[in-house]
This record gives structure tokens, C-alpha cells and sequence, in this order.
């Protein structure tokens, strides 16, 4: 038994280091986080050994490997949608919120803002569920981006089993991509493309490229408030209007009192 929990633990730290060092490309200073990286890889490939020899023992070869092909491009398919979703699109999130919330405030105008990729991945990624989570279980957020919650709760509603990658890239991965790449790209064409034909100098560009990401994000915040209010507004309109309709027509059909 010592000698299993042994190799287990050894197996485990060498496996999750090397994952680490490999994707991330950063030393690991707690054995922690390798441990348990490392015991999840170990014990879903031990798993997978032991179901797919359970498999041999009780049907056809030809058949174990058609499922097996078939669970494998399932797997690639949900790989895909993994790395575009929790890798494109939350590093892509994780920038907008660094030069929207960190650059403006905490980075000098004299110094270029470091971009460190881990950072900002975690951050992104981190809203990125939280931002879903909240489309999917809030109706009142619907009107924000309806495409996108039809999207999400269609995907929902399937699951991982009946995951269509066609289907993700068009509702979900291709909007917020888009739009993402917009608010990222747009504010630097601008600064750095436009105003220097202007004569202005590195540090006001510098300063306009910076302040312009919040500006924007609070701009559309005050938009969206908008024509919420005004939707507000209009509703309570047509429900009074309604409501007075309604009672001039009975008013209306009552019949004349009877003098007598």
C-alpha cells in the first residue's frame, strides 16, 4: 500500500509539472497545484484503460474500436470548443478588463503596460463564467445580448453528450469574438493611426489610447441603462393607455339610468 500511495504521489507531481511547463510555460512554486493536475490526468487515463480492456472482455474488437473512434472525435470536438471558448475568448476577455479596470489606473503614461498572458487568461476566464452563468439563469439580463442567451441556453439544454461545434461557433465563439476584437483593435487604430497625423505627441496619444477603453465601456453601460429605461418607460405607457381604454369602453357600454 505505501509503495502504490508512493508512486501514485510521484506519478502524479512528475505528470503535473510536466503539463504545466509544457502549456504554461512557467515553474510551478507550490506542488499542489501539479499534484492535483497531475492526479486528474493519471487517474482519467487509468480509468480509460480499465473500461476499454472491460469492453474487449465482453464484445468485438471492430465494435470497441468503432465506439472507441467515436468517443475519441467526440472528445476532439469538445477539446475544440474548450480551447475557443476557455482559451481564445477568455484571453481575448481578460485584456478588454486589464485596459479597462488596471492600465488606466495603475500604469503610468510613462511606462507601456506589460501584458502577462496567464494573468490576464485567468481573469477572463473567471468572467467569462460568471458572465454566462448570469445570461443563462437571469431573464432580465436578455435584452444585453439576446442572440447570445439563445445561444447559450441552446447549448445548455444539449449538454456535452449532443454538443454541436458548428453550432457554438455561430451563436456563441463568433459574436463574442467579433466583438471583442472590435473593442480591443478599434481605440488603438484610432490613437495610434489618426492622431498622429494631428501632431500629437506619444504621451497625449498614449494617454487617449488608454482612457479610451473605459470611456467606451462606461458609454455603452449609460446606453444600455438608456434604452432599458426608455423600454421601462414605454411599457408603463401602454399599460396606462390600456388600462384608461378599458375603462372608457365600459363607461362606454353601460347602459343609460332609468329616471323615473
Amino acid at each position: 500500500i505505501a509503495l502504490i500511495g508512493a508512486t501514485t504521489i510521484i506519478m502524479s507531481l512528475l505528470v503535473g509539472k510536466g503539463l504545466l511547463r509544457a502549456c504554461v510555460s512557467v515553474r510551478v512554486k507550490h506542488d499542489v497545484y501539479a499534484f492535483g493536475i497531475g492526479f486528474c490526468v493519471c487517474s482519467t487515463c487509468l480509468e480509460m484503460a480499465v473500461r476499454l480492456h472491460q469492453r474487449l472482455l465482453t464484445q468485438r474488437a471492430s465494435i470497441v474500436m468503432r465506439q472507441l473512434a467515436a468517443r475519441l472525435q467526440h472528445l476532439a470536438v469538445c477539446a475544440t470548443a474548450t480551447f475557443i471558448m476557455g482559451g481564445v475568448v477568455a484571453l481575448l476577455l481578460g485584456l478588454a478588463l486589464d485596459l479597462v479596470l488596471i492600465v488606466p489606473l495603475r500604469v503610468p503614461l510613462h511606462q507601456s503596460p506589460e501584458m502577462l498572458g496567464v494573468e490576464q487568461w485567468m481573469g477572463g476566464l473567471l468572467s467569462l463564467k460568471v458572465a454566462c452563468r448570469l445570461l443563462i439563469d437571469n431573464p432580465s439580463l436578455a435584452p444585453l445580448a439576446p442572440r447570445l442567451r439563445r445561444g447559450l441556453l441552446h447549448l445548455s439544454q444539449r449538454g456535452w453528450r449532443n454538443l454541436d461545434l458548428m453550432e457554438l461557433l455561430d451563436k456563441v465563439a463568433f459574436p463574442m469574438t467579433s466583438h471583442l476584437l472590435l473593442f480591443l483593435t478599434l481605440p488603438y487604430l484610432l490613437a495610434w493611426g489618426v492622431l498622429p497625423q494631428f501632431g500629437q505627441s506619444s504621451m497625449a496619444i498614449s494617454g487617449y489610447w488608454r482612457w479610451s477603453y473605459p470611456v467606451l465601456t462606461a458609454a455603452g453601460l449609460i446606453l444600455q441603462l438608456l434604452k432599458r429605461t426608455g423600454r421601462a418607460l414605454s411599457r408603463i405607457h401602454d399599460a396606462l393607455r390600456d388600462s384608461l381604454y378599458l375603462v372608457g369602453r365600459r363607461l362606454h357600454n353601460l347602459p343609460a339610468p332609468i329616471v323615473s
